[in-house]
């Protein structure tokens, strides 16, 4: 599946960071510059406090850069999934859905049909009147993914929001999130600790160096959709997965995986 040409994020010497009262601030992210592009599906890994969520929320404009800037095509078309799904308990799957449109004085009425088809889009339109204590931790999490499609976002961030998740589910969150994807053609910029889930997910995956962080790999996988199982066990999977990890040790920085055959000789 090619890419649009256009870019949806653009990074320019971004840099952040953190100080506490009487200390010298510490830097937590960059300099960082990159372009991610209109339609792809970008993955974003690195060591723990290198600064992946620190980058997703810059580009939400929930923190403040340091220096440098991001720039967001389509800023007003931008939604947000973070590791919890961050559901109220005392509202039902309806209702959390509703929420954007509540907060913006939206009638219920109004968007009751959107905020079924977004529920449909994540397979649980037969739980709209349900409560989070009655679902799986999957089950919550697709409700969090259909509160952040009900805007109809052009841009997808994702913060591990499959992380919590035992293995089988994740896997099927994966494939279904990738459905998802190719229908809407969002651009997504997922956050995972998953060398394996970032390479199943992506057509790129940027490699962060420990903290602060700053891009030291940057790994195209050159390998079509859909994908599934038979991806998993293929060459180009393993070669791909392999170069991430050795741009995480400080190996090499760049990879394509139509060059896998070659690396494995």
């Amino acid at each position: 599946m090619s890419t649009a040409s256009t870019p949806a994020i653009v990074f320019d010497q971004l840099t952040k960071s953190y100080s506490s009262a009487g200390d010298a601030p510490q830097s937590a992210l960059g300099p960082l510059t990159g372009t991610i592009e209109q339609g792809s599906f970008v993955s974003l890994v690195g060591p723990s406090g290198c600064g992946k969520s620190t980058a997703l929320k810059l580009i939400a404009g929930l923190l403040t850069p340091s220096s440098g800037n991001v720039s967001v095509h389509a800023k007003n078309d931008l939604s947000y999934v973070f590791q919890d799904a961050t559901l109220m308990p005392w509202a039902s799957v309806f209702d959390n859905v509703y929420l954007p449109f509540k907060l913006a004085g939206v009638p219920r009425a109004v968007i009751e049909e959107e905020v079924m088809a977004s529920l449909d889009r994540v397979g649980l339109a037969d739980r709209a009147q349900a409560f989070p204590r009655e679902l799986s931790g999957g089950m919550k999490m697709r409700v969090s993914i259909a509160r952040a499609l009900i805007t109809d976002p052009k841009v997808l961030l994702m913060d591990e929001p499959f992380a919590a998740l035992d293995e089988f589910t994740r896997e099927k969150l994966d494939d279904e999130l990738l459905d998802l994807w190719r229908a809407q053609k969002w651009t997504v910029l997922f956050v995972t600790h998953s060398i394996y889930e970032s390479v199943y997910l992506s057509q790129r995956v940027m490699v962060l160096s420990q903290n602060p962080g700053q891009l030291i790999g940057d790994v195209q996988v050159d390998a079509p959709y859909p994908r599934g199982q038979a991806f998993r066990e293929s060459t180009v999977y393993f070669e791909a997965c392999r170069a991430v990890s050795a741009a995480m040790r400080g190996g090499p920085p760049g990879f394509s995986s139509a060059n896998a055959e070659a690396h494995s000789r």
